[in-house]
């Protein structure tokens, strides 16, 4: 695996690990700068906003764990990649 795509992957876990927190912040209500910072909520996933996203992000954490282990890429790493091609949508919602 080449030093740039250890970086990415390095950089997906450390995001994907703070958005879980955030999000499990967000399920049990609990207020501070973490689940403020960069946050809006949407209408189209009301109430279930904080829900939706905590699969995908577990697969994501678990994954580059995995690809960062092995020193690999391969399918694992296609398939990460192929998912954050869903989150930006997320965004474009209302």
């Amino acid at each position: 695996m080449s030093k740039n795509s250890r970086i990415v992957f390095i950089t997906l876990l450390i995001f994907f690990i703070y958005h879980f927190i955030r999000d499990i912040y967000q399920v049990f209500h609990i207020k501070n700068p973490i689940t403020d910072f960069l946050h809006w909520n949407h209408l189209w996933c009301e109430p279930y906003c904080n829900y939706v996203t905590i699969p995908p992000e577990i697969f994501i954490i678990i994954a580059s764990f995995i690809i960062l282990k092995r020193n690999k890429i391969g399918l694992l790493g296609k398939i990460v990649f192929l998912s954050l091609i869903f989150w930006p949508f997320a965004l474009l919602f209302p």
